[in-house]
């Protein structure tokens, strides 16, 4: 048709009404293709959390393991007052023989 042709009323609504159904078809489409992509979106985040969650586990057991190791190097070590009470101790016990021996 030109420019210059008369539509009629029939078709020109005709023409809009196919028009709107593309325009809703394309929305429509649009919505599920969002849609799509906010889901693996959020599948995506769902699995670097969990993988997160799973190292932070693994750090605190890490954590956990060396406390307990240096815990137990601690009671190995020999206290000040460990040492000032046997060398108390030893002083006593030379005093003793020492009076003994005089």
């Amino acid at each position: 048709m030109d420019s210059d042709d008369p539509v009629t009323i029939r078709d020109y609504f005709l023409a809009l009404r196919a028009a709107d159904k593309e325009l809703r078809e394309a929305d429509r489409q649009f919505h599920v293709e969002r849609d799509r992509r906010y889901t693996e979106l959020a599948e995506e985040r769902e699995k670097r959390l969990v993988a997160a969650q799973e190292e932070v586990r693994a750090w605190r057991a890490n954590a956990n393991e060396w406390r307990g190791a240096m815990n137990d190097r601690e009671k190995r070590f020999v206290t000040w007052g460990g040492v000032v009470g046997l060398v108390a101790t030893a002083a006593a016990i030379i005093s003793m023989f020492m009076m003994l021996k005089g």
